[in-house]
């Protein structure tokens, strides 16, 4: 601990935090152990005696401090904003606290709350809220805004792979959202206390404004954009989801992101622009640069992380002291988490630290890999690496893929993006009294820009440029880094003399049997059929995965606007974490909004061999019209489907559709809701009977057709809505689960209390995703296992039905499935 006496204590603070939330001791109890700690550990200190006992105690301490600094962080006082959420419009006034940052559809920025206005008085509020808009805001940072909107709770991950707003947004103390339409949202005038963040706005429009000025063209709206997400992130300047996803898909994103690499040049720039002056002013002028650069930039956790270790690093040099590289990225983690413990949760901030901690301590490691090129180029590749290293664990966790093409791809991106932030440093320094330098500059600049998207674009579509992880959890993650560990602990000198060239071919032995009976027992275990009710809130999305890997989507939309694009915060993800490259086929069940709105964004992101759609002549909502289009630019297949039509699967595993017939139904109080598709998946003894929004008139006309519907598993008709799964339907169908696709507080009633009822009376497995989260279904044909993602508990293991499927069930009479093979 005398060497890095920082880093155990960062580490026993994060465990601490991570802890907190299972610890149930009061904060008095963690008080007293803080301070007993505490103070035994000074007293040990002094005797210099018992140093483990000293550092033992010191750790101690600062768990229970944890512990404490996270309850305090949770503690929601009587009159925060969030306390006034529900499905009511609530009046709200307040201040704009963030930039105004506009999405693919949305705009959106963070209000701190003042007061409640009522009709007689003013309540005072406190806390923040998110307000989204799909419409233009014209607000800036410091103005006043009053708004009328329902207020509802920030969406928490309840799906697998799913992004945690309400965990990622924590630490900016914003627990609720409102979705303000237009006209309800009304902006006053700039208020005092927001004079410093308004300028650092108003500094951050005005360089935008002279980029786009001085870019030439071709493409300068976009050349201007990326100067300005290298200059201050792409939070502030977005970028278009290609160019995004090429940075992604590259491993060069973090140039985008602003953190390390720009306070690093910034800091150059500055001492070598104050080299005549004293070491004080010196001193001085970059403690002032610095934190007004964290405000141009919206100071997120991981600009406030490179400014902490960049001021310590300068006054080290300054003051002529020796800084540890271990201890200040140590102290920075004290600072921003003691600060805000909820920035735990930011992935910037997670990438920024990995990114940090592999450059530290790998580069070493590599740069003797590489002794035999020339030293600076070896520095380059080993920096690279390195960071790469210190992230890919942390990749795989949240997005389940690496980029392969990373380190190359940085070798070309890190100094081009270095010489772009000092063009479009002077390009916006020289604009106001030497335009015609500016110019030069600026195309300068446009031609680096172009160079970085050109090195995003080709390593991006290099065939093997991602790694795709499935199914990484937070085991991968320890793994990820116990080999780096590992590896570090095998590089130290004791351990290189211990390491024999017998030892090193007998541990190369070992780790070789391990992988090979590994990789067997996942081919020889038996493989299953998975069916995953995702949550999309008031919405249908179900994913089918086959045992021999095919996968269909059934619909993907939701009603419930917290999600904003369902296909981009919830079905993405979720395929992104079982490694799902393309999507076998896309089932449209009937083209309503909460069941189609958000198959656009998945065919642009993932894609689809195959459109299966009943095609009702009724008319269709925008949403399924857009994706119809999408379908058409992207040259998949559609295929009418109807009752007979089936699909192999694979693996014994087959998808029938019974409903609709021929010809659809008509003369029904609902005839769109009752030509919803029903199809029926199955392997060996489970079957799955999905029905789409199938109403009560629909499952009369379906059971007339006398097919054996039993089945184990059931999803609920339009959302277990009133009149829908009746006596006589669940008589036939004698399910031992049921699913039901329904979002919290929504404003339909659903599930309806008779529905549930009926369920319940009968003995049968309710799951509900606004209760449970997302529902999985996994089966091997004799066994089926159901868990929801909310639950902490075994899965349920279910029995499976007597009821063997014939292989001629739903066949047309031509012989032939949707696999295109002979049934």
């Amino acid at each position: 601990m005398t060497k890095h006496p920082l880093v155990p204590v960062a580490l026993t603070y994060v465990a601490a935090l991570l802890v907190a939330p299972r610890v149930t001791v009061p904060s008095v109890a963690l008080w007293v152990v803080a301070a007993a700690a505490a103070l035994v550990a000074l007293a040990l200190a002094s005797t210099r005696r018992a140093p483990w006992g000293t550092a033992i105690c010191v750790l101690l301490s600062t768990s229970a401090l944890g512990v404490l600094r996270h309850k305090m962080a949770n503690e929601v006082p009587t009159d925060d904003i969030s306390r006034v959420s529900g499905s009511s419009p609530v009046a709200c006034a307040g201040v704009v606290a963030d930039p105004i940052t506009y999405r693919t559809a949305t705009a959106e920025t963070v209000v701190e709350a003042t007061h409640h206005p009522r009709e007689d008085s003013q309540e005072s509020l406190s806390g923040r809220v998110l307000l989204v808009a799909n419409w233009r805001v014209r607000a800036r940072v410091g103005d006043a805004v009053w708004f009328r909107a329902p207020l509802k709770p920030l969406a928490e991950a309840t799906n697998p792979g799913q992004f945690s707003e309400a965990a990622d947004r924590l630490g900016d103390g914003v627990r609720v959202t409102a979705f303000v339409p237009p006209g309800a949202l009304h902006v006053g005038g700039a208020q005092p206390r927001r004079r410093l963040e308004r300028l650092a706005e108003s500094v951050r429009q005005w360089v935008s404004a002279t980029l786009l000025a001085h870019t030439p063209n071709p493409y300068r709206d976009l050349h201007a954009q990326l100067m300005c997400s290298i200059l201050y992130g792409m939070h502030a300047a977005p970028l278009p989801p290609g160019i995004v996803d090429a940075f992604r898909r590259s491993g060069t994103i973090h140039l985008l992101v602003v953190s390390g690499t720009q306070v690093a040049f910034l800091v150059g720039l500055l001492l070598a622009l104050s080299g005549g002056l004293s070491r004080w002013l010196r001193l001085t002028l970059i403690g002032c640069a610095l934190p007004f650069y964290v405000l141009l930039t919206a100071h997120p956790p991981s600009i406030i992380r490179a400014s902490v270790v960049g001021a310590m690093g300068v006054a080290a040099v300054l003051l002529g002291k020796d800084v540890d590289g271990l201890n200040a990225l140590a102290f920075a983690a004290l600072v921003i988490l003691g600060t805000c413990p909820a920035d735990l949760n930011s992935i910037g901030l997670q990438l920024s630290f990995g990114a940090c901690f592999g450059i530290l301590v790998l580069t070493p490691l590599f740069m003797r890999f590489l002794a035999f090129l020339p030293r600076w180029f070896a520095l380059s590749v080993a920096v690279t690496c390195a960071a790469q290293a210190g992230v890919a664990p942390l990749l795989a966790y949240h997005f389940g893929a690496i980029s392969l093409v990373a380190p190359v791809a940085n070798l070309i991106a890190i100094p081009t993006a270095a010489a772009l932030l000092i063009v479009g440093m002077l390009t916006s320094a020289a604009a106001p009294l030497l335009p015609a330098v500016a110019d030069r500059s600026g195309a300068l600049g446009h031609c680096l820009t172009s160079v970085l998207v050109q090195n995003a674009t080709f390593f991006s579509n290099w065939p093997l440029a991602v790694a795709r992880v499935a199914g990484t959890g937070m085991l991968w993650l320890l793994a990820g880094y116990g080999v780096l560990t590992v590896s570090l602990v095998l590089d130290t000198p004791p351990v290189r003399r211990w390491l024999s060239r017998e030892r090193v071919l007998a541990l190369t032995a070992v780790v070789a049997t391990l992988t090979v009976g590994w990789f067997t027992y996942s081919k020889l275990r038996p493989r299953e059929l998975a069916v995953t009710f995702l949550d999309v809130g008031q919405g249908d999305s179900i994913v089918v995965r086959s045992p021999t890997g095919k996968t269909v989507l059934i619909d993907g939309g939701s009603h419930d606007r917290t999600f904003r694009d369902v296909g981009e915060r919830v079905i993405v993800p979720y395929l992104a974490e079982i490694g799902v490259r393309k999507l076998d086929a896309i089932l449209v069940t009937h083209p309503h909004e909460d069941h189609v709105n958000g198959l656009v964004t998945v065919l642009q992101q993932v894609g689809a061999d195959m459109i299966l759609d009943p095609q009702q002549p009724a008319a269709a909502c925008a949403a399924y019209e857009s994706f119809c289009e999408e379908a058409e630019q992207q040259g998949a297949h559609v295929e009418p489907i109807s009752r007979g039509d089936s699909l192999d699967l694979g693996g014994g595993a087959k998808l029938w559709v019974l409903w609709p017939p021929d010809r659809p139904v008509q003369g029904t109080s609902d005839d769109e809701n009752n030509n919803s598709a029903v199809v029926e998946v199955a392997l060996g003894k489970t079957s799955f009977l999905l029905t789409g929004d199938l109403r009560a008139e629909g499952e009369r006309l379906l059971l007339n057709y006398g097919d054996d519907l039993r089945s184990t598993v059931l999803k609920g008709g339009h959302h277990g809505g009133p009149g829908t799964t009746s006596d006589e339907f669940l008589d036939r169908v004698s399910p031992k689960a049921c699913a039901l696709s329904v979002g919290r507080n929504n404003p339909f009633g659903h599930p309806a209390a008779e529905t549930v009822a009926r369920l319940r009376r009968r003995g049968v497995r309710l799951y509900q995703t606004a209760l449970d989260g997302a529902v999985l279904c996994r089966t091997d044909g004799r066994r089926l296992e159901v868990s929801s993602f909310r639950s902490r508990h075994r899965p349920d293991v279910l029995p499976v039905g007597a009821k063997a499927r014939p292989t001629d069930r739903g066949n047309r009479s031509d012989g032939s499935d949707r696999s295109g093979r002979p049934d």
